[in-house]
This record gives C-alpha cells, sequence and structure tokens, in this order.
C-alpha cells in the first residue's frame, strides 16, 4: 500500500487537457507562520482562474472564498508540517476541479470520510447545522 487514501469517488476530468489551469505548492508551516499567506495564495489562484468565467468578479469572489477554505485546512490539518502541499485548480468548460492534497493524520482522514458519507447522504444544510 502506498499510504494514500482518496475519500469518495472523485469526478474524472476529461480525457483532453484543461482549457485552463493553475497549481501551486505549499509548505504548511509557512502558512501557520503567516497566517496572511492564505489568503495571497488564494486570492492569486482566483484571479488566475477567474479569466475563464464570463462575470469574473463573482467567480474570483467564489474561488476565493472556497481555496482558501482548502489552503488554511492544509495549514491546520497537515501532519507533517514541513511536507509539501498541492493545490490546484483546472477548467474543464463544464466544470471546474478544485483539488488539494496534503500529508493529513489517520484521525483526520476517518473523521472527514464520515462527514463526506453524511452529506452525501443528507441534506447539506442539516448537516453544517448540527456541527
Amino acid at each position: 500500500m502506498n499510504g494514500i487514501t482518496s475519500l469518495g469517488a472523485p469526478w474524472q476530468a476529461p480525457t483532453r487537457a484543461p482549457l485552463c489551469a493553475i497549481a501551486t505548492e505549499i509548505v504548511p508551516v509557512d502558512l501557520l507562520t503567516q497566517w496572511r499567506r492564505c489568503g495571497m495564495v488564494s486570492d492569486c489562484l482566483a484571479d488566475y482562474m477567474s479569466y475563464a468565467f464570463e462575470h469574473r468578479a463573482v467567480a474570483r469572489s467564489i474561488l476565493s472564498t472556497v481555496v482558501n477554505e482548502l489552503v488554511e485546512n492544509v495549514a491546520k490539518y497537515s501532519a507533517d508540517k514541513l511536507a509539501t502541499a498541492r493545490v490546484s485548480l483546472e477548467h474543464h468548460g463544464t466544470a471546474l476541479v478544485v483539488e488539494a492534497r496534503n500529508v493529513a493524520g489517520p484521525g483526520h482522514v476517518e473523521t472527514l470520510g464520515q462527514v463526506l458519507a453524511e452529506l452525501a447522504s443528507s441534506e447539506a444544510a442539516a448537516v453544517f447545522a448540527r456541527a
């Protein structure tokens, strides 16, 4: 076993190359040392990707918010704060793939799996209300 855990059945991107893509590698300890870097990374990725959308300002706002949550989680929940993490965005025309990869501890992986399973089988608003 390679030690990689994937939760859920990830969406499969088309076999063709994305229309637009950007990725960055970050070291979680850098984000923890200077928390503002989370927003800087998120804004940079959102600024770049927003040009793939007709309503750039709206797209930028949404992308920045979503990516910021993922970047902050990479910083907080990385088991090895010195191991490189990766955040990427790919625009495939009708779909946008946003991915965050980091080294996570078994407890966090198990908890996330439970939350995702509950979200898949329940109404999201009710799940968040209970949390």
